[in-house]
């Protein structure tokens, strides 16, 4: 029985450190992160599915999946490796009359992983996935239940980072992802 297994990825804060080129106005992916994530890629030969704001670039029409592949091909991420991005976030009205007056939903992260799953992900997850984010903050990925290496967005992904990321690929406990048990249990049909 194959398992198919998923990296969930953050970019901001996990293949960099947040810091902001003034030139560019953006992020640069740092290349001894991008091979700490090829490490657990190689390992594991997991995909990735980004769970990052980076998403939005396909979200907007930006680029394409194959597009944002490209991309982070160019940045040193291994070939035909990204399969997927997580849902958009849910957009409420802030409590404020500033700009703008719509805000994300906080904490939506977990949520938005697990729809990946139960939908549009299912035919790359299936009865035998397995998965881990990587992400410097929890926005509610805790809370779903999901096998999570936090790091630190200061410093960005580490040796041990990555470690744990394979870990929890290989024989993690992923028990705790509620959706995932719940679709193994026949609680939630896909």
């Amino acid at each position: 029985m194959k398992e198919n297994l998923i990296v969930f990825l953050d970019i901001d804060g996990v293949l960099n450190t947040h810091e902001i080129l003034e030139d560019s106005m953006c992020g640069q992916i740092h290349r001894d992160k991008m091979l700490r994530l090829n490490r657990i890629l190689k390992v594991t030969g997991a995909k990735v599915v980004l769970s990052s704001a980076w998403r939005y670039i396909i979200h907007r029409g930006d680029a394409t999946l194959e597009g944002m592949d490209w991309l982070l091909r160019s940045h040193g991420m291994m070939a035909n490796r990204l399969i997927g991005v997580t849902p958009p976030d849910t957009m409420v009205r802030g409590i404020y009359d500033g700009i703008p007056d719509h805000w994300p939903l906080e904490n939506e992260r977990g949520d938005q992983i697990a729809r990946w799953i139960i939908g549009e992900g299912w035919k790359h997850y299936g009865e035998n996935g397995r998965h881990v984010v990587i992400d410097d903050l929890d926005l509610g990925i805790s809370e779903a239940g999901h096998p999570f290496v936090k790091t630190d967005g200061g410093i960005g992904l580490t040796d041990d980072d990555a470690s744990r990321a394979i870990e929890f690929l290989w024989k993690g406990d992923q028990s705790g992802s509620r959706i995932v048990e719940a679709i193994r249990e026949g609680r939630i049909t896909v």
